[in-house]
């Protein structure tokens, strides 16, 4: 399996998790701790999967689904919270009506396993 993945995480810990399972999934991986990182990783990485926090300081996930259906994205997009459910099933409904491809959504902490074997069945 291959395909690029850019995670975009303020938390370091989060971030290397979700890090791992890409990896395990064969996945070329890139970290953005802001979504203004992820915006500069963006156009020179062109990913197939981003994996994106929704509640981030300064800009949140939900700038980061505005950057790509701003830029008509084809990339994947598996979002995570740690806060209220709603806040993924809003942010998913969002980035859907704008035409964006969201395979997936998880609560923090999330089981490795699960989002390993949803990695490789988007890549698949």
């Amino acid at each position: 399996m291959s395909g690029r993945c850019i995670i975009v995480d303020d938390s370091q810990v989060s971030a290397m998790v979700a890090w791992g399972c890409a990896k395990a999934a064969g996945l070329e991986t890139r970290v953005a701790h802001s979504c203004a990182e992820f915006r500069t990783i963006y156009p020179e990485f062109l990913p197939d999967i981003v994996i994106s926090d929704i509640v981030m300081p300064d800009e949140d996930g939900l700038d980061v689904l505005r950057f790509l259906w701003s830029v008509e994205a084809k990339a994947r997009i598996i979002l995570v919270s740690a806060n209220e459910p709603k806040y993924l099933e809003l942010a998913q409904r969002l980035g859907e009506s704008h035409g964006l491809t969201i395979a997936a959504t998880f609560q923090k902490p999330f089981d490795l396993d699960i989002v390993r074997n949803t990695l490789q069945s988007v890549t698949d």
